[in-house]
């Protein structure tokens, strides 16, 4: 097979597509409420993709009020429901993981190679595993003197925003969306406005594989417009992020400023690579010359996101780089985080 026949299903693929770039409030597709839009577009030609809803502060309190409205019941699921919705949505996913490989390396400008082998089947993957461990988190019954009765329960917080950045939109959406859905939250996801598509069409399928209306909120637009309405928004209970360490800042100000909503950051992550000669000689060094310079390269590892429950909880974090570290590489696409929050 010639790398142009693996190409012709693709090519034939993306000439049907018809994205549709309005945000999904409600369990339903919806124009921002100023009327605005802006294009988003293939990095790799610069052609036009979709219209993007605009969105506003107008539209986040529509989506957060949508998403307290749909917590009680989703909670009230309990976590054997909250399970088989989460597996019938990844199911749903599997079935049209062609369509959302598609989208993302159109939007995003990663190889259809690349994010139909994992981008893709990550996001499914890690969905599922939350799916699973909705109904595996227990209680506790602390040891007490006698004649006492203590026991630990966990809690959804209610409402839990989350922005993502442009780069693996969907595979580090599900990060947020597994634990929150899971533990009984309802979510308001903000998409990085370069590439928004493959998140709104995975929430309309989540919508058709029978979640809730209002259980998950896509609402798209700017950092400096949405986000910052989330960030400050006195009834949303909690926030994920992943973006710079800077926006992370603002966040955390954003959050004392307003409700003091619980945060879990995930800053400054860039994969950083660093090269270094290879010694000439095969010799095996001393044991003190041991650490001559080799060729190293160095990937900043994924967080297991927090449970999003009030009760106690642990998060897997991963080293931090160097605080005076130099980059020496950049991602391969310069657009960066801009937008991503507020």
């Amino acid at each position: 097979m010639t790398i142009g026949e693996t190409l012709t299903p693709w090519t034939e693929r993306a000439s049907r597509l018809r994205p549709d770039g309005r945000s999904l409030i409600g369990g339903e597709r919806t124009s921002a409420l100023s009327g605005r839009t802006r294009p988003t577009t293939n990095p790799a030609t610069g052609s036009a993709l979709a219209e993007l809803a605009a969105c506003g502060a107008e539209d986040v309190d529509r989506a957060v009020a949508a998403a307290r409205r749909a917590q009680p019941a989703w909670a009230a699921m309990g976590a054997e429901g909250r399970k088989e919705a989460l597996l019938g949505w990844a199911a749903v996913l599997e079935q049209h993981s062609m369509e959302l490989a598609l989208l993302e390396s159109l939007d995003s400008g990663r190889p259809v190679l690349q994010t139909s082998t994992v981008d893709v089947p990550g996001a499914i993957s890690c969905l599922r595993w939350y799916a699973e461990a909705a109904d595996k988190l227990a209680g506790e019954l602390p040891a007490v003197p006698p004649g006492a009765v203590a026991q630990v329960s966990r809690e959804p917080l209610g409402v839990v925003a989350a922005i993502v950045p442009w780069n693996f939109p969907l595979e580090i959406a599900a990060w947020k969306l597994g634990p929150a859905l899971a533990s009984g939250n309802t979510v308001v996801l903000k998409p990085a406005e370069q590439t928004s598509l493959s998140t709104l069409r995975a929430a309309e399928l989540a919508v058709e594989a029978g979640l809730p209306a209002g259980v998950l909120n896509v609402v798209t637009g700017s950092g400096r417009e949405v986000g910052t309405a989330l960030a400050h928004h006195m009834d949303v209970d909690a926030l994920a992020f992943t973006g710079s360490t800077g926006v992370s800042r603002t966040l955390l100000e954003a959050s004392g400023r307003s409700n003091l909503k619980r945060l879990s950051l995930e800053a400054g992550a860039r994969a950083r690579t660093s090269s270094l000669p290879i010694p000439a000689t095969s010799r095996r060094p001393p044991r003190r010359q041991r650490s001559a310079p080799t060729t190293t390269t160095a990937r900043s590892a994924r967080r297991t996101p927090a449970s999003w429950s009030s009760g106690p909880s642990t998060t897997t974090s991963c080293s931090s780089w160097p605080r005076r570290r130099r980059a020496t590489g950049r991602p391969t696409r310069s657009r960066g985080l801009q937008g991503t929050g507020p």
